[in-house]
């Protein structure tokens, strides 16, 4: 859940709350298995979630949290237009010392990709494999020829 912990640091460097004022956890967790092969491994699974961000007494308003949280998944999370997920949600309370409570659910979808690894604690096609991050190659056009017209 490498995004829901990417997010919740960046709230915290932002100092809109301190850290026992922010809470982070995911709901609603679902797997997909694909076991794609790449140059550098694996791409075993794809797990969705939604990362709950319950933030209390933030010193910010609606608008730069809003912009807050686009501009971190414009920067972060490139990927989601095409992963089909859903829009952030965004619970928003004025409490009585002029200060907000927040929830914020934001979907997100990250790949579990696997490495080759000679002890690797993982034993999946007869090899040995560990968690571990690589580039995904995505092909973005492409072109489909049939052979007999050569």
């Amino acid at each position: 859940m490498k995004k829901l912990t990417a997010f919740k640091e960046y709230l915290l460097d932002l100092k809109l709350v301190t850290p026992e004022k922010l809470e982070a956890y995911p709901e609603n967790n679902q797997l997909d298995i694909l076991t794609k092969p790449g140059e550098q491994g694996l791409e075993m699974a794809q797990v969705s979630y939604d990362a709950v961000f319950e933030l209390n007494l933030v010193k910010a308003s609606y608008t730069a949290l809003v912009a807050i949280v686009s501009g971190w998944l414009a920067e972060h999370d490139q990927a989601r237009n095409q992963q089909d997920v859903d829009k952030p949600e965004f619970e928003y309370e004025l409490t009585e010392e002029g200060l907000v409570d927040v929830r914020l659910m934001i979907p997100f979808c990250e790949s579990v990709c696997l490495v080759e690894k000679e002890q690797g604690p993982i034993h999946y096609a007869g090899k040995r494999w560990d968690t571990g991050d690589y580039d995904l190659w995505i092909a973005e056009s492409g072109e489909v020829t049939d052979a007999s017209t050569r």
